[in-house]
């Protein structure tokens, strides 16, 4: 979709974002309460965030400068705080995926009982659903992750399962992978395609119809992929899936100057942007393993060394 493409399979759009939020809800963690989960999340989502939003910033930028076109910009430096769209427009779900794990950090600290834990999800969700009814928007990205919420929450329930551990009900799966990719497309192709459309903050259809449609979609998927196993090329996007992120929409956005006169440009699009990005994951690796959630800034270290640089010298 974000090379250009107008080809979208039935279910796709029920089917993409929520399974984002569902493996993430597969991987939450409390790592010991709310401060001490906050800096993790700061280091795995809000520091990558601030590096690939300030460095499409600068491209974007160096660029009209060389034009002599800087005063047409129409980005700024603070839009990510009061605007859903930005340059580098794929990073917003990074500061979404920040909020959900906080606000489910939250919830699950102070409701033990899984009923009412659901239920505050849920009630979480219909005050997404009202902003998108009544078009607010919320400051960075809080509204999408409203709307977000009970998809994380499906993942968190989803690894309380066996579902998608080892089994060898090979037959039974199978069976369930129809039932559930067939109750997902169908409703996709005979309701119009009923899904949330997180950045903008809309729902199209009717909100229990979308939940079942998307939750359909994301566990057919999920035990689709269970009976395919591992693919090493996509376990490796998928491991530092955070760098393809950052700079895919940046590649696409230059590449897609040079290739819109070749026949299948959409398609060329999409190859040159996967294998540039691929590419680039061990350059990132190497020298920013900071900035791309792969390292953890220390804070007492920071302090520590902030301090010694600040100290005056003895006489």
């Amino acid at each position: 979709m974000h090379c250009g493409s107008s080809f979208e399979p039935a279910g796709f759009r029920a089917l993409r974002m929520p399974l984002y939020f569902v493996l993430s809800g597969l991987f939450f963690k409390d790592y010991g309460g709310l401060i001490s989960t906050l800096w993790k999340k700061t280091n795995k989502l809000i520091i990558p965030f601030l590096f690939f939003y300030l460095l499409a910033h600068c491209i974007i930028q160096l660029n009209f400068y060389i034009k002599g076109t800087i005063n047409e910009s129409p980005y700024h430096i603070f839009d990510f705080i009061t605007k859903s769209y930005y340059f580098n427009r794929p990073i917003w779900f990074l500061l979404c995926l920040f909020w959900d794990n906080i606000i489910f950090l939250c919830i699950c600290r102070n409701v033990k009982n899984g009923i009412i834990r659901g239920i505050l999800v849920l009630l979480t969700g219909l005050i997404g659903y009202y902003f998108a009814h009544e078009s607010i928007v919320l400051p960075i990205q809080l509204s999408p992750a409203l709307n977000s919420l009970p998809f994380f929450y499906l993942g968190y329930l989803l690894k309380r399962t066996s579902l998608l551990y080892p089994s060898e009900r090979k037959s039974f799966e199978w069976g369930l992978i129809v039932v559930f990719l067939g109750i997902g497309i169908s409703l996709s192709v005979f309701l119009d395609q009923p899904c949330i459309s997180f950045l903008e903050n809309e729902i199209h259809g009717n909100l229990i119809i979308v939940y079942i449609t998307s939750a359909a979609m994301v566990i057919g998927t999920l035990l689709l992929c269970k009976q395919i196993g591992r693919l090493p090329v996509i376990s490796y996007i998928g491991r530092y899936s955070i760098i393809p992120l950052g700079v895919h929409w940046v590649l696409i956005h230059y590449i897609n100057k040079i290739v819109p006169t070749l026949p299948h440009s959409a398609l060329v699009n999409f190859v040159l942007t996967v294998v540039i990005s691929i590419c680039l994951i061990p350059v990132f690796l190497k020298y920013f393993p900071y900035f791309t959630a792969q390292k953890d800034l220390d804070i007492n270290a920071i302090k520590q060394k902030a301090a010694t640089f600040v100290k005056l010298p003895s006489r």
